[in-house]
């Protein structure tokens, strides 16, 4: 039998922008984006609306139409968001992707979501112009993101640039992202119609690429709407929502709740460059902080038919006085360490069954000893004999982390089977 909502939530038809600036209802002046690092650098939703109308004047001027799409290569800033509604402003379609890409994946990148401009991060720009080479698009149609200049400083044409980035690379004559706001003024594209709302894309957001190389996901007007009102609106806080952003302001995790929610309803966001513990700590006290998104756990270990979660063996690693980080992964039975001979008996169990066992990589505190036999005995006191570090254990100066600060398994992988091809 069918199951029929009992409530009906009326989700507004218009565009993504007039939604977010025709009926807000707090002091247009107030603060709305705040630079964590530097609390004075902040933007409004009237210096918002100003930066928007005039790249949406210039994307255009530059021959940009409706259903282009544009990509941002950067890192964290508080005129990321400025970015992405001006992209939206012109009919334009936003992509984001990973400052830590290289060529080949930006190239894939641009190529699947059709790029047809450039917003990229000076320090990042020589793996995109290669990619951006690969993928056909012009440098007339590259700009370089100097959000360290403030947008209130006219471009002018001495800011074209043309120093050299490392030894081979130039940035061979372009123009800041603060060229196309120098045409003038031109209010954005608006609608108020249910299939235009629904069928109008604002942004191509990239899968993790479980299944292969990542896939774009389109992402209506409608769908950003539609989530702020449900998780926002129908159901009011009984706080007053004050944010730290410290995830990439490209994901898909974040790009409503950084780009949208702010400007609609007046939420005052502070903006991390990257994830940082003890910043992001200090942050939260600092600024009165009442909500944070963090990365959640990922993957399982499969031991002889029992899953292990890697977080809760990090979790009784870390509760170890002499250990500052740690990362726990699956290796295969003929990568794991051969310490004992009860260690031994249980490789060559999981070797016939195809399982994994646990592996360890701790990072110590400054001035500590710990030996992997130290390890192993403060873990049996803890844990169920499956959830033991048969695969070993490994100490590393750090563990490494992509923006987020999610722990990269996969860089902790490859260290696992280079170290396993060396052995063999």
């Amino acid at each position: 039998m069918p199951f029929l909502a009992e409530e009906h939530i009326d989700i507004p038809m218009t565009d993504l922008l007039s939604w977010m600036f025709d009926e807000q209802k707090y002091d247009a002046d107030k603060p709305i984006y705040v630079d964590a690092a530097e609390p004075t650098r902040s933007f409004s939703s009237n210096q918002a609306r100003c930066v928007i109308r005039k790249l949406c004047d210039g994307f255009k001027s530059i021959g940009l139409k409706e259903g282009d799409c544009v990509c941002m290569l950067s890192f964290n800033d508080i005129y990321y968001s400025m970015a992405f509604l001006g992209i939206l402003s012109f009919g334009g379609i936003f992509a984001g992707v990973n400052p830590s890409h290289t060529p080949y994946e930006l190239t894939h990148a641009f190529r699947t979501a059709e790029i047809k401009a450039l917003i990229v991060e000076p320090e990042l720009l020589p793996n995109a112009l290669k990619a951006a080479a690969q993928a056909g698009i012009p440098q007339t149609h590259i700009f370089v993101y100097d959000h360290h200049t403030p947008v209130s400083q006219p471009w002018n044409k001495s800011d074209v640039r043309d120093k050299e980035l490392g030894r081979r690379n130039h940035w061979s004559g372009l123009k800041s992202w603060r060229y196309p706001m120098s045409h003038g003024q031109t209010d954005w594209v608006r609608w108020d119609n249910q299939l235009q709302s629904k069928s109008t894309t604002a942004a191509r957001l990239f899968s993790s690429g479980t299944t292969g190389l990542p896939k774009a996901v389109e992402m209506t007007h409608h769908n950003f709407i539609a989530q702020h009102t449900m998780v926002l609106e129908h159901n009011p806080r009984d706080y007053e929502i004050i944010r730290l952003l410290c995830t990439p302001m490209f994901h898909v995790s974040n790009v409503p709740r950084a780009h949208t929610s702010p400007l609609r309803s007046g939420l005052r966001t502070h903006i991390m460059w990257r994830f940082e513990l003890q910043s992001w700590l200090q942050n939260i006290e600092r600024f009165g902080i009442t909500e944070a998104n963090m990365v959640p756990p990922m993957e399982l270990i499969k031991v002889r038919g029992f899953q292990v979660a890697p977080a809760e063996l990090e979790g009784v690693l870390l509760s170890h006085p002499k250990i500052s980080d740690a990362a726990v992964i699956g290796v295969s039975a003929g990568g794991a360490s051969r310490a004992s001979e009860t260690s031994a008996s249980l490789i060559a169990m999981a070797g016939e069954e195809g399982s994994e066992m646990p592996r360890a990589y701790i990072v110590l505190k400054q001035g500590s000893q710990l030996g992997e036999k130290d390890v192993q005995a403060y873990m049996k006191e803890k844990l169920a004999g499956y959830k033991q570090l048969v695969g070993g254990v490994r100490f590393i100066d750090s563990i490494p982390q992509n923006a987020s600060g999610k722990i990269l398994k996969k860089d902790l992988r490859d260290i696992a089977r280079k170290e396993i091809s060396a052995r063999l």
